[in-house]
């Protein structure tokens, strides 16, 4: 039997052959950013039930509750994740 590695390439290989050159190899990383989306924001008071794409989540006071204008998905997160993460837009 031969090397699981090289079977598995080979097999990516096989599978996207006619997909242009410029495909990243599948045995390096490569690094990438976040493309920046603005969403909107609002900062909790009390606490709040948050219907997400999953569900019904629980968001207490000081989390953020951010929406994406252009999905409408809503989603919470918590202040010091919010800090690090995201920054007013212009």
């Amino acid at each position: 039997m031969g090397d699981p590695l090289v079977d598995c390439h080979d097999m990516w290989a096989e599978q996207f052959s006619d997909v242009e050159d410029d495909m990243p190899n599948p045995t390096t990383a490569a690094r990438y950013r976040k493309k920046p989306v603005v969403v909107e924001a609002r900062r909790l008071t009390e606490s709040e039930l948050v219907v997400t794409a999953h569900g019904r989540v629980r968001a207490e006071a000081g989390d953020w509750v951010l929406t994406d204008p252009a999905t409408g998905d809503t989603w919470p997160i918590k202040p010091d994740i919010f800090e690090k993460t995201y920054e007013p837009a212009e």
